[in-house]
């Protein structure tokens, strides 16, 4: 196995070609956020439904955006789209 240390003075293409080349052990797992978002945005869906068939209010995301900044703004839009599919109430100001 290669250790960054034994290649002395690289550049980051020499990391990423020793790092490339090196074997993952089979104990690893690769997680998506994908995945634990299906079946979280799953179990929203149905306690919302549970809600709404029994007349109760259903919650919103209330959420305020304090700056311009960049990864803020896509984050809003990002939990803007998804409650908009979801039909959950979420308000939107800018403070």
């Amino acid at each position: 196995m290669c250790s960054v240390a034994s290649i002395g003075v690289f550049t980051y293409e020499d990391f990423f070609d020793v790092m490339a080349s090196m074997e993952v052990p089979k104990t690893c797992k690769v997680v998506l956020a994908e995945s634990i978002a299906k079946n979280l945005l799953a179990e929203v869906k149905v306690s919302l439904e549970k809600l709404r068939a029994g007349g109760a209010d259903v919650p919103c995301l209330a959420a305020f955006l304090a700056n311009g900044d960049g990864a803020a703004v896509k984050y809003a839009e990002w939990s803007k789209k998804t409650c908009e599919e979801k039909s959950v109430e979420r308000p939107f100001p800018s403070i």
